[in-house]
């Protein structure tokens, strides 16, 4: 079954909610049976206040080598939700690839699925199937708390915790999101 604008329909790994995977790195992107993280390092709430208050969580581990994990591939994705949550809709869509956003109607969609949230809480953000990490792709498992909008249709968001796992892939020397998902 495919959703107007979106390439791919609807994915048979997503238990009741809607999937748009626009992945840049096909050959990376796995189906819902993914293995458990190797590990994962729990981040603070978007939200929560920095000036006052310093991080007691330490920033992503760099690899060994060529380091693969920099915080400004976790920004990305911190940067993302903080949009999302401060209604900057456009400048989160900026963030995404444009295999995610082809035309007009593939922004529409993405941009009516947002407008159904009312409130919305990155509640953590975690480094996944590390493993699987490359000098291109990271994917990232983000725990969402979300209100919505009354009286809204369902557009692929539930009222309360929401889990999306979010690919961040290097074109060139720019890293941008790549897959929004409820599965890996």
């Amino acid at each position: 079954m495919n959703h107007p604008g979106v390439r791919g329909g609807f994915s048979k790994g997503a238990v009741g909610s809607f999937v748009v995977v626009a992945c840049l790195f096909a050959s990376q992107c796995r189906d819902s049976a993914a293995p458990a993280p190797a590990r994962a390092v729990p981040s603070p709430p978007i939200n929560a206040p920095t000036a006052s208050a310093p991080s007691t969580v330490p920033p992503p581990p760099a690899a060994s080598g060529d380091a693969i994990t920099t915080p400004s591939q976790r920004e990305i994705v911190v940067r993302f939700f903080a949009l999302l949550r401060a209604r900057e809709v456009d400048d989160a869509l900026s963030l995404m690839d444009d295999a995610m956003i082809p035309d007009a109607n593939a922004r529409a969609m993405w941009k009516a699925g947002f407008d159904t949230i009312s409130s919305m809480d990155a509640v953590q953000i975690e480094e996944y199937w590390k493993e699987e990490w490359s000098a291109v792709l990271q994917i990232y498992k983000v725990t969402l708390r979300i209100k919505l909008k009354p009286g809204e249709a369902f557009r692929g968001w539930e009222e309360g915790e929401n889990i999306r796992f979010v690919h961040v892939g290097k074109k060139g020397e720019e890293w941008r999101l790549t897959s929004l998902g409820t599965g890996p």
